[in-house]
């Protein structure tokens, strides 16, 4: 019910310029009646999350087209996240496909983890799910076109895997 180009009722979001904002979008969108995009530079960084506070132990998913090397994530146990030293935990994904675990305190990203596709992936959509427990991380990469799961040694399972 968000119209083209407003944000989500609901929701915050941060840019470090001023055409990063997330807003609702019909463009390349999964479901073209809930589309929700950024349109900034590859030198932006944004954000959005939903206003509601989430308990500490939480699991987040969202759906993301990788067509670029500007990295997608999402992230859980965020603080300060309306600036540029945000502190979180993240699935981060690239086209190729490269899924990376991270976390990031202040701004400086510290890499957990690293998978990579063993066949090359772009043009896709995935569905990338982050759970978090206590001191416990785990995240897995979906593909919608062949309905399989990146597992840890980068290839494609049948079965719900986790790639971290």
């Amino acid at each position: 019910t968000t119209a083209v180009g407003s944000a989500p009722s609901g929701w915050n979001g941060w840019a470090s310029d001023s055409r990063g904002f997330f807003m609702a979008s019909a463009a390349r969108a999964l479901s073209p009646n809930n589309g929700f995009a950024a349109d900034g530079f590859s030198s932006t960084t944004s954000r959005a999350w939903a206003s509601a506070d989430l308990p500490a132990d939480v699991d987040v998913s969202a759906s993301a087209y990788l067509d670029s090397l500007i990295p997608v994530q999402v992230f859980a146990r965020g603080a300060n996240l309306q600036g540029g030293a945000p502190t979180f935990y993240a699935l981060q994904l690239t086209r190729g496909l490269e899924a990376k675990l991270v976390k990031v305190v202040n701004g400086t990203e510290t890499v957990l983890g690293t998978v990579k596709s063993a066949a090359y992936f772009s043009n896709q959509w995935v569905r990338a799910r982050l759970t978090v427990e206590g001191d416990r991380l785990r995240a897995q990469v979906f593909r919608a076109d062949t309905r399989q799961w990146l597992s840890v040694d980068g290839t494609w399972s049948d079965g719900p895997d986790f790639a971290f």
